[in-house]
């Protein structure tokens, strides 16, 4: 009986172990598959082409391109750049982009965090440019902070603009000083994003070396390069009056431009415009029409609220 028992505890305890390591084997055969195909050569080179599209890295910013390119790696499998496409997709127009971002995301969620245990330095920086789009699980917020710290020092540009982004946002708590240093070494490394930052910064009343002149120069140059994000930012320079550089007209000239790239806060900032007469005349045909462009961005609720309260009968206007 004794001996009946020892054996038949060896005999499960060796089919346990097996399974265990089958399991780490198939985990570990999993992971490489997974890294193999985010380390062909040819999806490397799609997805840096597509991240200098969508940053400007020594070349105009062109979102479409970026795009194109991002489709043609996540057909050959890779998650990386469907992670990367359903966030420009997410900020598209219509509910077939919102649903086409949605999906992907699901398809490329296990994927990325895989990566970030490995720290993967584009997963880090895909994984915290995510966490506030989509719902995540908790704790995987608690390592958004973390992850893009690692990819910042793994000198990934990208994170380093994502972390100015953070440090110049007041809502973050608003750090220009550093925020400025963060996009001064994007822009060093030829990053337009990372100029249109350092310009941005420049703006801010708050930051040690303020100089507004020298900040809306440099975003008219950003802008004139398809920066849509430099044209917003220049609008809203030249539509403060406390810098100096007061010119509604001109500021409606660049939100028009972004609105045709793509923009979509750029419809709400622009329909405010032509509803209060500034910069031009009062249109509230135009607000509402740009307006309706910005409600078919899935997440946006403010076009929503203004544009109802255009359609109140207060809010009729006289351009009608």
């Amino acid at each position: 009986m004794g001996w009946s028992f020892v054996l038949l505890f060896v005999s499960g305890t060796v089919v346990m172990l097996a399974s265990y390591f089958r399991l780490v084997q198939g985990s570990k055969a999993g992971r490489q598959r997974l890294i193999d195909s985010i380390d062909l050569p040819r999806t490397r080179e799609l997805r840096a082409r597509a991240f200098a599209a969508r940053y400007g890295h020594k070349r105009d910013i062109d979102f479409p391109e970026a795009k194109r390119l991002l489709r043609e790696a996540y057909s050959r499998g890779d998650k990386l750049a469907g992670m990367q496409l359903q966030r420009l997709l997410y900020f598209d127009q219509g509910m077939s982009a919102a649903r086409e971002s949605e999906r992907i995301f699901h398809d490329c969620r296990d994927a990325l965090l895989e990566l970030v245990k490995l720290s993967h330095p584009e997963a880090n920086f895909l994984f915290c440019n995510t966490c506030g789009m989509h719902s995540m699980d908790e704790i995987a917020m608690m390592y958004e902070t973390e992850s893009l710290f690692e990819a910042c020092d793994a000198g990934f540009v990208p994170a380093w603009l994502l972390r100015g982004d953070i440090e110049s946002d007041p809502a973050d708590g608003c750090d220009p000083d550093e925020a400025m240093l963060w996009y001064r070494k994007a822009a060093d490394e030829g990053w337009l994003a990372g100029r249109t930052g350092v310009a941005k910064v420049l703006c801010d009343p708050a930051y040690s070396g303020f100089d507004p002149a020298k900040g809306i120069a440099m975003l008219r140059e950003c802008a004139a390069r398809t920066d849509s994000h430099a044209m917003q930012l220049l609008a809203r320079m030249l539509l403060d009056d406390e810098l100096g550089h007061y010119d509604p007209e001109e500021a409606r000239q660049w939100l028009a431009r972004a609105v045709k790239l793509g923009e979509y806060y750029a419809c709400i900032e622009l329909a405010i415009l032509h509803r209060d007469g500034t910069g031009g005349p009062v249109d509230i045909v135009e607000a509402r029409r740009l307006l309706r462009i910005a409600t078919q961005f899935s997440f946006d609720s403010e076009a929503r609220k203004l544009l109802s309260e255009l359609d109140e009968p207060s809010g009729t206007g006289t351009s009608e």
